[in-house]
C-alpha cells in the first residue's frame, strides 16, 4: 500500500501470472459529478472486496508477497517495515 504526496492511497497485489497485463481498479471517496454510478465509496469498497477476494481464494498470500525481492534484492517486507508500515 502507498500514500503520494497528494493524499491519494493505492496498492498493488500480483496476480497468478507476473507477464500478464495489470489490471486497474480505481475510486475515490468524494463523489466527482461525472463519476458515473460506482464512483464514490462504492468503487473503493468494490476494489477492496477484489483484493480481499483473491486473499480468501488463497492467491498470493501475505507472506508470499512479502518474500519478493527487487532488483537491488530488498525484500517487499522489509522495505515496508523500513519506512514503517509493519512490525
Amino acid at each position: 500500500m502507498g500514500l503520494d504526496q497528494m493524499g491519494n492511497m493505492f496498492a498493488r497485489r500480483e496476480g497468478t501470472d507476473p507477464d500478464s497485463l495489470p489490471v486497474y481498479v480505481g475510486s475515490h471517496l468524494d463523489t466527482q459529478p461525472t463519476g458515473g454510478k460506482y464512483d464514490g465509496v462504492l468503487g473503493v469498497l468494490g476494489g477492496l472486496e477484489i483484493l480481499r477476494t483473491l486473499n480468501d481464494l488463497g492467491i498470493h498470500t501475505q507472506d508470499w508477497v512479502y518474500e519478493r525481492t527487487d532488483a537491488d534484492g530488498k525484500t517487499f517486507g522489509d522495505e515496508l517495515a523500513r519506512i514503517g508500515w509493519r512490525d
